[in-house]
């Protein structure tokens, strides 16, 4: 899936505009506005961008739900990551090579 704009580094969705001058911005299907530079160009810097967020996300997930004296902004945090990736429920093998690589 090619866009004119490339896609957002907020939320990796389409981009649909592009102001036209030297520093505009652009804006995503969603609506966040963000620098023309950052966009992400073609689908395999799509694919690396939406992997590397969701494995920064299941490590955080995996810590917070360890840490059982959470405080308000981290249980609402974990609720959503929850809400976007749904119940993250790893095999311990798969634990074991996420924390591996930090």
């Amino acid at each position: 899936m090619e866009t004119p704009y490339g896609f957002c580094p907020i939320c990796g969705s389409p981009g649909i505009s592009r102001e036209r001058s030297p520093f505009g911005n652009d804006r995503c299907e969603k609506g966040h506005v963000y620098k023309s530079t950052d966009s992400i160009e073609g689908e395999k810097e799509l694919v690396k961008f939406l992997t590397d967020r969701m494995i920064i996300a299941m490590n955080f997930y995996l810590n917070i739900t360890a840490n059982k004296n959470l405080n308000v902004n981290e249980i609402n945090l974990r609720n959503r990551i929850s809400e976007l990736y749904g119940e993250i429920k790893l095999h311990p093998s798969e634990i074991k090579k996420l924390t591996e690589k930090q």
